[in-house]
């Protein structure tokens, strides 16, 4: 499973990272950690294999030739996964937002 990192954040008030991957049934999945030490956040944007084909087909360009360099070199700040889902709704891509506790 290839992954890239899209953002990392060290501070003396949180530690965040957000990378993306493509699981072994074609979908994308944008995995995010917060860490803020009294509290923490993990969370998953999952985009099926039909609506990942769509996005790659959208985002690849002759300056990228994956859908994971199309993000890391598109979506790859602190605004990357807000920026990259309001895309999707632009697009008629469907995501899910899933929300670890």
């Amino acid at each position: 499973m290839d992954e890239v990192l899209l953002y990392q954040e060290n501070s003396a008030n949180a530690t965040i990272v957000v990378a993306a991957q493509i699981d072994e049934h074609g979908r994308l999945l944008i995995l995010g950690d917060e860490d803020g030490g009294e509290w923490e956040k993990e969370y998953c944007y999952l985009i099926d294999r039909e609506n990942t084909k769509k996005l790659s087909v959208l985002l690849k360009n002759r300056r990228y030739a994956t859908l994971l360099q199309a993000l890391a070199g598109g979506f790859d700040d602190p605004n990357g996964c807000e920026r990259l889902m309001e895309y999707c709704r632009e697009h008629g891509i469907s995501y899910q937002y899933i929300e670890v506790e």
